[in-house]
């Protein structure tokens, strides 16, 4: 599944990514935060929603899309 992620930034000085949040597709939250904190790199390939709980797997950045990225459920809760 395709979801937009928001990065959150500190100022407009130093323009650092220090949060993530995205569109859950489990619980519809929309700007839900992630445990996702800094850029999102290949650091993270799991992370949670902080709605819902839900664990997803990072599969691959939509480049050509901005901040879309393809994701999969990693477990069942």
């Amino acid at each position: 599944m395709k979801t937009e992620f928001y990065p959150e930034i500190c100022c407009d000085e130093c323009n650092d990514v220090i949060h993530n949040h995205f569109d859950c597709p489990v619980c519809k939250h929309k700007y839900a935060g992630t445990s996702m904190y800094g850029e999102m790199d290949s650091y993270y390939t799991e992370f949670s929603c902080e709605e819902c709980e839900a664990e997803f797997k990072l599969l691959e950045r939509h480049e050509d899309f901005g901040f879309f990225w393809e994701i999969e459920r990693a477990h069942e809760n």
